[in-house]
């Protein structure tokens, strides 16, 4: 399945699931972000959202992370 899904569509399958937990990036109104929040809000289910940096930087490869010279 692809969305952006509708509020029903997201309520539908936070019940189907047990979903407690809604990990998602604000991708705002064309992504669906606004039927996200409402379907986490009306079945009380917690809602993560992931950000982007307010400062961008110049990031890591990951590489560098993993033979720890990005750190």
């Amino acid at each position: 399945m692809q969305g952006p899904f509708s509020e029903e569509m997201n309520t539908a399958m936070i019940h189907q699931f047990d979903i407690r937990y809604v990990l998602t990036k604000n991708s705002g109104k064309v992504g669906g972000f606004i039927e996200k929040v409402n379907s986490a809000k009306q079945t009380e289910t917690i809602l993560v959202v992931i950000g982007r940096p307010t400062v961008e930087t110049d990031g890591w490869i990951l590489d560098e992370i993993l033979n720890g010279n990005g750190v």
